[in-house]
């Protein structure tokens, strides 16, 4: 019951998680391009695939940024949408107590920290010269 509960809560917090990354940081690599595509467009005049070149070089450092607050909101949808439906009372009957199910999450936790390592040690690092 107590492993059913928690594969529940990670897969809710981790499909909201990836979808409010995605989403803020397309947003915000949008919006970036948007404000400099003539000094990128500069470069290479005439050529359009460089917006697109400029949005992958930028992903690594947009996506480090955002995780943190996208891991802050999906596990407020998961908890309120929770406790709208009267779910966490279920829980909490059932015996889980809060501390449990925050341990439940590691997982999620390892997963997402270990990916901003990645980003953060590898990709940026890699990704950087060539935006200069």
């Amino acid at each position: 019951m107590m492993k059913l509960v928690g594969w529940m809560m990670v897969r809710m917090v981790a499909i909201r998680y990836f979808a409010i990354l995605l989403g803020i940081s397309f947003f915000v690599l949008s919006l970036d391009v948007l404000a400099n595509a003539k000094d990128i467009q500069a470069l290479r005049p005439g050529d359009s695939v460089i917006l697109l070149q400029y949005m992958l070089y930028r992903a690594p450092s947009v996506l480090s940024n955002y995780m943190g607050i996208s891991i802050l909101l999906a596990m407020l949808l998961v908890l309120t949408e929770l406790s709208y439906r009267n779910e966490m009372v279920a829980i909490w009957a059932a015996g889980v107590s809060p501390l449990r199910l925050v341990t439940m999450l590691l997982p999620l936790a390892f997963v997402a920290g270990g990916l901003h390592f990645i980003l953060s040690d590898t990709a940026i690092p890699a990704t950087t010269p060539q935006l200069r």
